[in-house]
């Protein structure tokens, strides 16, 4: 019961920050681009953070809402299927969070075969 208390709370707060950073986008964007050229940040920090914050809390959602939706239609042990949206998930991460802020992420894999 715990567990399922902690899930909507921490479900349920992440949507209702998706919801309201894309509502007040006309307020905090320009209030965050003003703030960083006030401080002379010429890359926008703060601003492409937001911006990011905006791509993750929305990826969050649709995937918790895709995973109950598998959840709901008996799917919940499918490996190959929450593979897949987890898959899409990371890469759309990734994408954001290049896009937003500039970071590329690398991953080396060494060879393990024997």
């Amino acid at each position: 019961m715990v567990k399922l208390r902690r899930r909507l709370v921490s479900i349920t707060g992440v949507m209702v920050a998706a919801v309201a950073l894309l509502v007040l986008v006309p307020l905090w964007l320009p209030l965050a681009v003003v703030a960083d050229l006030i401080m002379l940040r010429r890359r926008l920090p703060a601003t492409r953070l937001l911006l990011f914050a905006l791509c993750w809390s929305w990826l969050e959602t649709i995937g918790v809402s895709i995973a109950a939706i598998f959840w709901l239609f008996g799917q919940r042990r499918n490996q190959r299927l929450h593979y897949r949206l987890q898959a899409w998930w990371a890469a759309s991460l990734m994408s954001a969070l290049q896009v937003t802020t500039g970071v590329k992420v690398f991953v080396k894999v060494d060879d393990l075969s024997p």
